[in-house]
């Protein structure tokens, strides 16, 4: 048995996420567990389907074993979302290695970037850099052409190079001494308009799937179109935010002063109609609009940095056969708290019930969303299902 996890969100599961799942056996793979956000993700936003029918999905088209990346983890930045995925990996005690899509096809080029980035949190002309205004993201490219050259600058221009790195830089802070499988991204980019053999990315499909146009060639299933309603959406963040002070704001991870002072300033005059309307009415220089997106989110949901301080849990969504042979072997080797069972998790300890609180409402910001009528489960009651 070779187990190896995947870190994930399949929003929604696509052609390339089962072409990373079938280069992950060939490389050697007999099972693969998955670590799958809920049901608000990394970019700041909600999922476009909830987490039951996204792991579903999963394990219909090649995953083993689906666990949940619990809030607020799950829609962190992605060091954080790398860090708690990572820890639900090594806690599970039988996973050999992280497979991940990446732009770049040498390992070594990869481990030595992730090397460079973890130096430079001590790097005076990077915290130079961002006390003159410019971007987190930025001032590391700038600070890794000049110290380390123009071959580890050109990794980190690549979103998955990027995330692949965070997975790395995890491993060693926790001491997982996993494998890492690179799969070469095919197909279209991250966040690409392009599509290739039937690959399209997530982004792309999340359009297709909003704008009521077709995207069935880009899954590997059939499949009911979900449909928000994003209106209903920013109005409850924008009269979230208007119940803030800044005082309140600062104390969101993330939102520094100089943000909680603009999100206030913009609207005591303005009320946006659409949430790109905000965020772009926010975003500077050195705020980002991921950034803006995560500080709204964490608003809305109650996300506390305390928060991140909470060992996460696993929470079982699905597993086929060779997924519960997974969880055979967690129960011999594994540390983690782990079960289907949200009410059973959020009864451990005290940690265990904030992060259950988190899910819930998470999960109740989606079914807020929705305009399908579809009948979201209840968190507590929800039935494990075997594939």
């Amino acid at each position: 048995m070779k187990i190896y996890g995947i870190v994930s969100e399949y929003n929604p599961f696509h052609n390339g996420h089962k072409f990373h799942i079938d280069k992950t056996r060939e490389a050697g793979a007999t099972h693969i567990v998955s670590v799958m956000s809920g049901n608000v993700v990394q970019r700041g936003d909600i999922a476009i389907y909830d987490k039951h029918t996204r792991a579903k999905n999963a394990v219909k088209n090649g995953v083993n074993l689906v666990v949940e990346l619990p809030c607020p983890y799950s829609c962190a930045s992605g060091e954080l979302f790398a860090l708690g995925a990572v820890e639900i990996l090594k806690g599970l005690g039988c996973v050999e290695g992280i497979s991940f899509g990446c732009e770049e096809e040498n390992k070594e080029i990869l481990l030595k970037t992730a090397d460079c980035v973890s130096e430079l949190s001590q790097s005076e002309i990077l915290k130079t850099l961002l006390s003159q205004g410019e971007s987190y993201p930025s001032a590391v490219m700038k600070v890794c052409e000049t110290t380390y050259g123009r071959e580890i600058a050109d990794v980190l221009k690549k979103p998955n190079n990027t995330l692949g790195i965070e997975y790395i830089k995890a491993c060693r802070r926790l001491g997982f001494e996993a494998d890492f499988c690179l799969v070469k991204r095919e197909g279209a980019d991250h966040d690409s308009h392009h599509t290739k053999n039937g690959i399209a990315s997530a982004s792309f499909i999340r359009e297709k799937i909003l704008s009521g146009e077709d995207f069935s060639q880009y899954l590997p299933y059939e499949n009911d179109a979900e449909s928000f309603d994003f209106y209903v959406m920013t109005k409850a963040v924008v009269f979230k935010l208007k119940s803030m002070s800044v005082e309140d704001l600062s104390e969101i991870p993330d939102c520094t002063k100089e943000l909680a002072v603009r999100i206030c300033d913009y609207l005591k005059g303005n009320t946006p109609v659409t949430l790109s309307q905000l965020y772009d009415a926010l975003k500077t220089k050195n705020i980002t609009h991921a950034r803006i997106r995560r500080v709204i989110l964490y608003a809305m949901i109650g996300i506390k940095a305390s928060d991140f301080k909470i060992k996460p849990y696993a929470r079982v969504l699905c597993a086929d056969d060779k997924g519960m042979e997974i969880l055979s072997e967690v129960k011999k080797k594994g540390d983690i708290l782990i079960s289907h069972s949200l009410a059973r998790l959020s009864e451990s300890d005290e940690g265990a019930k904030r992060l259950s609180q988190l899910d819930v409402l998470s999960s109740q910001l989606q079914k807020m969303c929705s305009q399908t009528g579809r009948e979201y489960p209840n968190e507590f009651s929800v039935k494990f299902e075997k594939i």
